[in-house]
């Protein structure tokens, strides 16, 4: 019997065929899942930043809260409207530094929206409180209460 090479070398070459178009897809395949995940990673980190700063605002307006409702005998003082518009800035500037656009839901980009608008407006609310002080004049208690409620909705997820 004699061994036809021709047809054993077409044989070779169509399992070989084979194999390459099964590497390729095999290959294709983990790139694309090693790829989704670090997709899913940076959305997972994005949104673990923007809470980070969501959280952070609302401390900083509960803590200015808290400053104005104290007792009569520990009253807001020059001193803590300074420390107060100093951690409002730093609190607006990382909430401008989140990426909006690169944020994977929309809720968590209305959410870091909202949370600029009421620090903006708790940061208002303190060149106020530092123009009565100067004045002597009074204060409204309830000045960082309605920022308070709002920063408090859009850190709780």
């Amino acid at each position: 019997m004699t061994i036809d090479w021709s047809i054993i070398t077409d044989w070779v070459q169509a399992i070989g065929s084979v194999a390459a178009v099964w590497a390729a897809f095999a290959i294709f395949s983990r790139q694309n899942r090693e790829h989704n995940a670090r997709e899913q990673n940076a959305a997972e980190a994005k949104i673990t930043a923007a809470r980070a700063v969501l959280k952070r605002s609302h401390e900083a307006i509960r803590r200015a809260h808290s400053k104005m409702t104290r007792s009569a005998k520990t009253t807001f003082a020059l001193g803590n409207v300074s420390a107060t518009e100093e951690d409002l800035d730093e609190c607006i500037d990382l909430l401008c530094s989140v990426p909006l656009f690169e944020l994977p839901s929309t809720d968590l980009v209305t959410r870091v929206m909202d949370a600029r608008y009421w620090l903006n407006t708790a940061r208002r609310r303190t060149e106020k409180v530092r123009e009565a002080l100067e004045a002597g004049a009074s204060m409204d208690k309830d000045l960082y209460k309605d920022p308070l409620n709002h920063l408090t909705q859009a850190a709780d997820f």
